[in-house]
């Protein structure tokens, strides 16, 4: 199976995680999305039109497992990004976002654990 980027099924995203940092990059750690933040001042960033206080309601909601993006509450994005700025900000995280559809209304609540909650989304890597 060939290396889809974004991973449009549970199993291209597994096999993503999968990857070697140096030569696959995408937003796996905080830390990466801590360096991703600092980018904001491009025009074309689709983290542009939010606030400060948007950005870190994000950040605080980002849970982090086995080399990539375990859970996050995404509801508020959706209500302030365009469709293609979300769509670009998801595909950072690695997913399409018709996975991350797949993974919707759940948050992960614990190791291997996604609960249902509106507005957020519980991948695999919970």
């Amino acid at each position: 199976m060939a290396l889809t980027i974004p991973a449009r099924t549970v199993r291209e995203f597994k096999k993503l995680m999968k990857t070697d940092p140096r030569e696959v990059s995408f937003i796996r750690s905080m830390e990466n999305w801590e360096l991703y933040i600092r980018s904001v001042d491009s025009d074309d960033h689709p983290l542009k039109s939010l606030t400060q206080e948007d950005i870190a309601e994000f950040t605080r909601s980002l849970v982090f497992r086995n080399g990539g993006l375990a859970g996050a509450y995404v509801g508020m994005l959706k209500d302030k990004l365009t469709y293609n700025q979300y769509e670009g900000l998801i595909a950072k995280f690695g997913l399409d976002l018709s996975l991350a559809a797949d993974y919707g209304d759940y948050y992960c609540q614990g190791t291997g654990n996604c609960a249902q909650r509106g507005g957020y989304i519980c991948t695999s890597n919970c």
